[in-house]
């Protein structure tokens, strides 16, 4: 089962495959969803080896293999140290009818994983001096609602979810749970107000500083917002159960809720190699400083316990999810669910390993097929 830090309120270098494995994952990733019998017994233990070894990246397009059939995943995957793409795949069938294959081009939504780009941006501001994290909120907002809670809540804690602000406070008046600062909890309106912040500092909407800061210069050619109406006619529909009484309900799936509309806390989309991009671009230095990078992937208080920041696996850095597992593996990165939404990018920076998977159904196999290929990165059985 997913533990989600949105719903918990937690939050090798040198070797290379080998000349037929590498053709194999190439051809994967090329051709799509290649309908094949699998030839390994995919319910067994991965391999010993990590991604080290050509045998774990064959047992892991073979475990994909299986839950494609067996459960019907769709969707897409990414594994990659460095620059380099160990694995790749487009998984399965895009539509409810199951008559279309998920396609190199098919992109999927991001969900909460906007908030990634959103804190971005913001860090790149206080690179810039025009604002600090530390700022309260109020005097960039001159018409934020509450003059004094304006006061007392600030950049960081908008970024770290712990500015008290229920999730829905704008929409439905959710209130203010906790005095600024002194706890942590999810928030999506706190992430709504950062989108505010960089439009009135920059005088542009949102989705265009995002697009001129991030996308264009990274060259993250399929990434963008969904407009109002809808997404583009690649992106992937939300693939929901069928409740009982409804129509068609013989269907595994049928299709959900149309995207939502773009903002600062969800409604992007996007693809593993563009993410890929990101993170590259991220650890490479050419996005924001190391130290901004080193900033963001520092656990923040109030969550962080003093004795162990990390206290059960867990940590908010500043827009980025921080996990350590049973191992001591650190990454960092971001997830994203809603009904049809399931997206999930790691880095492990010990490795210098990126995870990327996205999907649009609900399907536990998306929870299991992320946590098996997480286990052979950190080597946690």
């Amino acid at each position: 089962m997913r533990t989600s830090f949105a719903n918990t309120g937690r939050g090798p270098s040198g070797n290379h495959l080998g000349w037929i494995a590498v053709l194999g994952v190439l051809l994967g990733s090329m051709l799509g969803p290649v309908i094949r019998p699998a030839r390994a017994d995919a319910t067994s233990s991965p391999p010993a080896g990590g991604l080290r070894s050509a045998e774990t990246i064959d047992w892991i397009h073979q475990y994909v293999e299986t839950l494609m059939h067996g459960d019907e995943l769709g969707g897409k995957i990414l594994v990659a140290r460095g620059n380099l793409t160990l694995f790749q795949r487009s998984i399965g069938y895009v539509d409810a009818r199951r008559s279309l294959p998920v396609m190199p081009e098919t992109r999927f939504e991001l969900g909460s994983g906007t908030k990634m780009l959103t804190a971005i941006v913001t860090m790149l501001l206080v690179e810039e001096g025009r604002i600090q994290l530390d700022d309260p909120i109020g005097p960039i907002l001159p018409t934020f609602p509450d003059a004094d809670l304006g006061e007392r809540i600030t950049v960081r804690q908008l970024l770290s979810h712990s500015s008290g602000l229920g999730s829905d406070w704008e929409t439905a008046g959710d209130g203010v749970r906790f005095e600024p600062g002194t706890q942590h909890r999810y928030s999506d309106s706190g992430y709504l107000l950062l989108g505010r912040v960089i439009e009135e500092v920059t005088g542009e909407d949102f989705v265009s500083v995002v697009r001129r800061r991030i996308l264009e210069p990274l060259g993250m050619t399929h990434t963008d917002f969904c407009g109002p109406d809808e997404g583009p006619t690649d992106l992937a529909p939300r693939l929901v159960r069928p409740a009982a009484g409804e129509e068609e309900t013989s269907a595994i799936w049928i299709t959900g809720p149309s995207a939502v509309r773009g903002t600062s806390s969800e409604g992007s989309f996007s693809t593993p190699p563009d993410l890929l991009r990101l993170v590259r671009a991220l650890v490479g230095g050419t996005l924001v400083r190391p130290e901004t990078l080193a900033e963001m992937t520092t656990p923040q208080p109030p969550f962080a316990s003093a004795d162990d920041p990390y206290e059960g696996g867990h940590a908010y850095g500043l827009g980025l999810l921080l996990e350590r597992s049973d191992t001591g593996t650190l990454s960092w990165g971001h997830e994203g669910f809603a009904p049809g939404v399931n997206f999930e990018l790691r880095h492990f920076p010990a490795d210098d390993v990126t995870f990327v998977l996205f999907c649009n159904q609900e399907n536990d196999a998306f929870d299991e097929l992320n946590q098996t290929v997480r286990n052979i990165i950190t080597g946690d059985r």
